[in-house]
């Protein structure tokens, strides 16, 4: 299910500003209307999506922006829980499902937060990785029933990231782990050679002149 971004705060789609306003409380509603409206639209233009996901009906509704950010034209798709996870890569990540219901947590009323990342497949079937935050809501014994929350695509972040891990272990020229990593490695293994009780070698071959 789709829903008109300017809705999520209350504002009506197409709906006109009263230009009759005789109050200030008034005055100061519509502006604060105008500015949340301003506020969503900006960050839906960054390639943020709202959603709500009702899980008692296993009812997820959208933000009018989740086709062109998450690459899937049709958003029939995704209006359930189950049909949006059909969507991700086993392996990739926490899922919304094992974050909100699977944690075992209660909500004490003001709701619980939460923030994941998974890899999803858009209809080319390129994965992508997505950023999930929001904070979910739970009935009278703390069960989770509600989520509120707001993905965006963060692959080019992802990949950043997995790129400087790499570095910090391994030597971007041979590919091998790097000196500092080696010696780690050499120390875990000695402590558990000596724990064991087991013996070990370390071998190190050089090779001069080597044609290729």
């Amino acid at each position: 299910m789709l829903r008109d971004r300017r809705s999520w705060r209350g504002q009506k789609s197409g709906a006109s500003e009263s230009s009759d306003q005789t109050s200030e409380v008034d005055d100061f509603s519509l502006d604060a209307a105008k500015l949340d409206s301003l506020g969503l639209e900006a960050i839906a233009e960054v390639g943020d999506v709202f959603y709500e996901w009702q899980l008692d009906k296993d009812s997820l509704t959208w933000a009018d922006n989740v086709s062109a950010v998450l690459g899937v034209e049709q958003t029939s798709a995704l209006s359930s829980g189950r049909g949006y996870a059909s969507r991700l890569v086993t392996g990739k990540g926490v899922t919304r499902y094992e974050a909100i219901v699977t944690e075992g947590l209660r909500d004490n009323g003001s709701g619980v937060a939460f923030q994941i990342e998974y890899a999803i497949k858009n209809d080319q079937g390129e994965e992508h990785w997505v950023e999930d935050r929001g904070r979910w809501f739970g009935d009278s014994e703390g069960r989770p029933v509600r989520a509120v929350g707001v993905v965006r695509i963060i692959t080019s972040r992802r990949q950043r990231d997995e790129e400087l891990n790499f570095l910090v272990t391994y030597d971007e020229l041979t590919g091998h782990v790097n000196r500092a990593r080696l010696k780690e490695l050499l120390g875990e293994t000695l402590v558990d050679l000596r724990r064991n009780e087991r013996q070990g070698a370390y071998l190190v071959a050089a090779i001069d002149n080597l044609a290729l």
